[in-house]
């Protein structure tokens, strides 16, 4: 996972205590792409719980369709672009589901 081109994280979901809904995410894992097309170490990531605001800063949405992921089982495949500091690049996101929670892959779109 670490020597992959690409950038992988595993999500746990954080649920309401009385509802039992999701309401947030949590980094489990996060390989050192990933940590760095968002701009932060991978402490960083998997030390916080509290990934809605940062997730809905990349993809309106974005949130709510890992939401679904987790619920229905089926995966999701979307084209995101991302400001680095590099520019400007887009992305192919794959989020997949995994225990109560998801595992996200990420492989710049290259032309």
């Amino acid at each position: 996972m670490n020597s992959s081109r690409d950038g992988i994280a595993a999500m746990q979901a954080v649920r309401d205590l009385v509802t039992g809904e999701i309401e947030d995410f949590r980094y489990l894992l996060v390989n050192p792409i990933f940590a760095k097309l968002l701009g932060k170490k991978r402490e960083e990531l998997t030390s916080k719980a509290g990934q809605k605001k940062l997730l809905n800063r990349l993809a309106p949405g974005l949130l709510e369709k890992f939401v679904q992921v987790v619920e229905t089982g089926e995966p999701l495949e979307q084209e995101l672009g991302w400001e680095t500091d590099t520019g400007k690049k887009c992305y192919d996101l794959i989020a997949v589901k995994l225990g109560d929670g998801l595992s996200i892959t990420v492989r710049e779109v290259r032309d």
